[in-house]
């Protein structure tokens, strides 16, 4: 019997919406909602830092509750060892020199989404064997984890550089700080009337679902510039002793790959590295930088382009005439600065082929434009009614 193929738009549009309603009861959480979508969605980790009781362990939970498998939690410390969370040695095989003496059964390595509650007080014998179980799904006496995607929470960075490889194999990194006292008062005031996050509002995602964008990702093409951007800014971090290792470099390429899927683009292009700000740092001291370093990393063309549409936009009589209802003078003012710009965007491709990503994305930047124009016709007829 053949099975209905996969409509991935469909699937998107899904995990968008139970993004959306995350981001509805999690406030001030929109980039680590977006960041644990994107690993579960391409098979890597996460590292969730920050103070006692800002509720890293629920929104794991939540995030991952839309994704078809299991999920569970270890809480680890510098006495943990392989037997509580890798693999458990079957004594009596083991003793008798069985190599396959392991069994993983009902242990975090047996789950689809692990969440490695203060990780990195993990011991060095604890952490080689979540080495290879995080980096290539395997486990003593030869057995292998289904691991999806891991998130290791933290109250503190890494004590020393022994957690080094453990930190590098957690793709992203986000310092998930305290609500603002706005956010403050609403929880508070959320809680009162008893409000929990219902994970069963979330639409489910199949595991052959998941399985269907994860190869569409992987799939999608990424632009010779964006290999030398990686490059360049591993240069650029390394000169700041910001170490980036070649390992997380390859992995940030699904990463970015990730991010422009659920944004429903074509290509990853210059525009899109900004997810990079989540990836290329190792301790909270150093995001600062690796900030400032893609600040000022061309954009290409398609850049270019963005800021021609900001700058339209941003155009005292277009801001003007998309506020309200203004006069024709006016109006007719912005109604040409738009067309302008427009004209200005279409001469940037005109060169490129049909079905170029560059022209996907300048269609983006061109809908925006005839989206202003429209709202600016609508408020100069409306001034002219008057």
């Amino acid at each position: 019997m053949e099975t209905e193929p996969i409509d991935l738009a469909d699937v998107r549009q899904r995990i968008r919406a139970n993004e959306a309603s995350l981001n509805g009861f999690f406030a001030e959480r929109g980039p680590e909602i977006r960041g644990l979508t994107v690993a579960s969605l391409t098979g890597t980790h996460v590292w969730l830092y920050g103070l006692p009781g800002v509720a890293k362990t629920l929104l794991f939970n939540c995030a991952v509750a839309q994704f078809d498998g299991s999920s569970g939690d270890y809480l680890f410390s510098a006495q943990t060892t392989i037997d509580e969370v890798i693999a458990a040695r079957r004594i009596k095989e083991y003793i008798a020199g069985d190599p396959s003496a392991y069994t993983n059964q009902g242990l975090l390595s047996s789950r689809e989404f692990a969440l490695l509650d203060e990780g990195f007080k993990c011991n060095s014998g604890t952490l080689n064997g979540c080495l290879a179980w995080l980096n290539e799904r395997r486990l003593p006496g030869g057995m292998t984890s289904p691991l999806v995607s891991a998130v290791l929470c933290s109250n503190e960075p890494p004590a020393d550089k022994s957690l080094a490889p453990l930190r590098d194999r957690l793709q992203q990194a986000f310092i998930v700080e305290p609500l603002g006292r706005d956010e403050k008062i609403a929880l508070l005031r959320r809680v009162k009337a008893g409000a929990r996050f219902d994970a069963s509002q979330l639409a489910p995602v199949s595991e052959a679902e998941r399985l269907a964008v994860q190869a569409a990702i992987k799939a999608m093409p990424i632009d010779d510039s964006v290999d030398v951007a990686l490059a360049d800014l591993a240069e650029t971090l390394d000169g700041m002793g910001i170490y980036v290792s070649d390992r997380l470099l390859v992995a940030a390429l699904d990463i970015l790959r990730g991010y422009a899927w659920l944004e429903g683009r074509t290509a990853v292009l210059l525009d899109g590295l900004e997810p990079l700000q989540h990836v290329l740092w190792n301790v909270p001291e150093e995001k600062p930088a690796v900030q400032a370093a893609l600040a000022a990393l061309s954009k290409g063309l398609v850049g270019d382009i963005r800021l021609a549409v900001d700058a339209a936009l941003a155009e005292s009589d277009v801001k003007a005439a998309l506020a309200g209802t203004v006069d024709r003078g006016t109006g007719n003012a912005a109604l040409s600065t738009l067309e302008a710009c427009g004209r200005s965007v279409k001469g940037m491709v005109e060169d490129y082929p049909k079905g170029h990503a560059v022209l996907d994305r300048a269609g983006e930047y061109l809908a925006e434009l005839a989206s202003a124009y429209r709202a600016v016709k609508a408020n100069v007829a409306a001034g002219a009614d008057l």
